[in-house]
């Protein structure tokens, strides 16, 4: 399910409680995106590397795409994917979070699906961690979903440079207009406390 097609305010508001999963490998498998061999190459790598992730390996090897790993991640947890490409970010949702903190957790808000309940993609859904402390920053009930890794990385990017763009713009803006206060009466006016020079 896309996050286009969420329900809204009765999405759950916290990682679902842990049940027993399908395997990632297993669930590509089975929906024909990835081949038997495919995964058995990738499973013999990894016991080979101990502590590499099954996905990051199928897409180092370039037999999935982060696309794909990121739906099926999202099918394994229960969650949904939030397809970046197609879906439009809340500037009001994505303003609540700091640029750091999205870039570090790589998270970013999507939009709100209720007065007290904010959509909230991630890459990596295994990371509880991530989903508390973002529930602690942004002081909502957070419903995860899942985004494509790349997609993610550069959905923060533009957010956040748009956000850092319009700002610089109005910092200018109030500098001009203090400026031109400062000419016309011939006196330094005080900058406001939000101009930033």
């Amino acid at each position: 399910m896309e996050a286009a097609e969420l329900p809204t305010p009765d999405v759950p508001a916290s990682v679902p409680a842990a049940q027993p999963r399908a395997l990632l490998g297993e669930l590509l498998v089975h929906s024909g995106r990835l081949s038997r061999q495919h995964l058995q190459e990738a499973l013999a790598e990894q016991e080979a590397q101990p502590g590499r992730r099954i996905g990051e390996i199928l897409v180092e090897r370039g037999v999935v795409s982060t696309k794909i790993l990121a739906q099926a991640l999202a099918e394994q947890h229960g969650l949904v994917f939030v397809d970046l490409a197609r879906i439009e970010i809340e500037p009001a949702a994505a303003n609540l979070l700091p640029e750091q903190f999205a870039r570090r957790a790589q998270v970013i808000p999507v939009r709100f699906l209720g007065d007290d309940l904010v959509l909230a993609a991630v890459a990596d859904p295994t990371n509880l961690t991530t989903a508390d402390d973002l529930r602690l920053a942004l002081g909502l009930n957070i419903a995860l979903g899942v985004a494509d890794a790349a997609a993610l990385e550069g959905t923060i990017e533009r957010t956040y440079r748009v956000h850092i763009e319009i700002s610089h713009e109005t910092d200018r803006a109030e500098v001009s207009r203090l400026q031109d206060v400062r000419d016309a009466e011939g006196t330094p006016p005080r900058p406001s406390s939000s101009t930033r020079c």
